[in-house]
């Protein structure tokens, strides 16, 4: 038996709308030279006029960074941040561009969609901020080719981790998918999946998940690892939301990166001391780059189903997109003991790593042309070790001189947040009552009241084990 069939847990956690950069990219040095930073990368604030000025990166992104919500939809956003296109250029378009992104356009992107001051969407983490994730990469794997799906938003690229396919989904009005999820092709084989979740669970918007998965809030997590009564595979979802004195934690800008920080330590350092250490890995990811600054083009990929989709949360003209080319660049770290301590895998990957992954553990078959084709870049290979490692860290800690952000500074519907409110609609049926605390979520746009909505819609949907 190979080192990598004695894995019987999968943990994955994903995160929120960070790209590689803008997270680990000053981690590269000589000693540990990942496709980072080298510190002169830059953009024009309009890559269409050669006298525009241009806003280097630097690195001293605070936890509340960047301070306004940066555009990731597939199209204005996405299209804009990759090949720094004018509204007129997009305009031309009737297809997605089949040329290699030049990454020109964050800058021009945020200015135009948000106002923003366009050095802070070129702001990146020094390492020091975040040491629970740079210790982590360092001490395991980290993936510097790791792509989000697909260009653009956090729910057609959670469709990808679950299902390799969004469907032709591309973002705006959310929708239910009924493709077929890895949790479905574990409960075939008598293997167990669960989704753990602090606030509401995204996956809950796709049928197969609600189906096959078994839904239980993050306390449980806790009880069952402790108890060494894991899942086979273990997805868990972040909170997305703050409301009294709890704060999201899934790291989405501007939440408190400092939380997610809090968030991934916790899942660690439990594991580390749990009797299911050795037989067990993490994944630590994020969604989509949520519009921050990252240097590496997205390479092409494969369809996953033959189908194609268009953006419908932009009023200019749609543009075809056929899935053949990945999104943004996002932080990966893969972790195990039976993984050599500072592993850089440079091959290319996307979310479907994960499910091919757990495809060749247990004997499953692919979901869709792109899981296949990400199995021929097997994370398997990084668990290289014959036996597991003595000197991994006990325990990993965040920086301690941290003051937590008022709920009141992030108060507002984020996209995503606005999205689970639209979706929430197809999981029970409505009443009087629940329009009316619907309508309140939306007309407000607070998170508050978005929570009081989704939390009676989970209690009515009947779905979460225990309650």
């Amino acid at each position: 038996m190979t080192a990598f069939n004695r894995i019987d847990h999968f943990i994955v956690l994903m995160l929120e709308n960070r790209s590689f950069d803008h997270v680990l990219g000053f981690m590269r040095t000589p000693d540990y030279p990942i496709d980072g930073l080298q510190g002169d990368e830059s953009n024009a604030a309009n890559p269409n006029d050669a006298a525009s000025p241009r806003y280097t990166v630097t690195r001293d992104a605070s936890y509340s960074d960047p301070p306004i919500d940066p555009g990731h939809s597939f199209n204005p956003a996405a299209v804009t941040q990759m090949f720094g296109l004018s509204k007129a250029a997009r305009q031309e378009l009737t297809w997605f561009p089949d040329i290699p992104p030049a990454n020109n356009g964050y800058v021009y992107d945020y200015q135009q969609r948000v106002l923003g001051n366009p050095a802070d969407i070129m702001k990146c983490f020094a390492p020091e901020r975040l040491p629970v994730l740079t210790t982590l990469a360092r001490e395991f794997a980290v993936c510097d080719k790791w792509f989000s799906s697909t260009p653009g938003a956090t729910c057609p690229n959670r469709r990808f981790v679950h299902s390799a396919t969004s469907d032709g989904y591309l973002g705006g009005t959310q929708k239910v998918s009924a493709s077929r999820t890895i949790f479905e092709s574990l409960k075939t084989r008598g293997l167990r999946g669960t989704v753990y979740f602090h606030d509401v669970p995204q996956s809950l918007t796709m049928l197969s998940v609600l189906t096959h998965a078994k839904f239980k809030p993050i306390t449980d997590f806790w009880i069952d690892l402790e108890q060494g009564a894991l899942p086979h595979y273990t997805f868990i979802e972040p909170r997305y939301f703050n409301y009294g004195d709890v704060r999201a934690n899934d790291q989405h800008p501007s939440n408190d990166m400092h939380e997610g920080e809090k968030l991934i330590a916790s899942i660690y350092n439990a594991v580390r001391r749990s009797t299911l250490w050795e037989k067990a890995a993490i994944v630590i990811t994020y969604d989509e780059s949520g519009g921050t600054y990252d240097h590496a083009p997205a390479p092409k990929t494969v369809n996953p189903d033959g189908k194609t989709g268009q953006d419908d949360d932009e009023d200019s003209k749609l543009i075809e997109f056929n899935f053949d080319r990945l999104g943004a660049r996002v932080p990966a770290i893969v972790i195990s003991p039976l993984i050599p301590r500072m592993t850089i895998d440079s091959r290319v990957h996307d979310h479907t790593a994960i499910l091919a992954l757990l495809e060749k553990r247990f004997g499953l078959p692919a979901l869709t042309a792109r899981d296949k084709w990400a199995a021929q870049s097997d994370l398997s290979s990084l668990f290289s070790l014959s036996q597991p490692r003595a000197d991994t860290p006990r325990t990993v800690t965040p920086t301690g001189d941290h003051a937590p952000m008022p709920c009141a500074q992030t108060s507002l519907l984020n996209g995503l947040q606005f999205e689970l409110v639209e979706a929430a609609t197809a999981f029970v049926e409505h009443d009087d009552t629940l329009n009316a605390l619907r309508q309140r979520a939306l007309a407000s746009r607070e998170q508050t009241d978005a929570v009081i909505y989704l939390d009676e819609v989970l209690r009515r949907a009947d779905v979460v084990e225990g309650e």
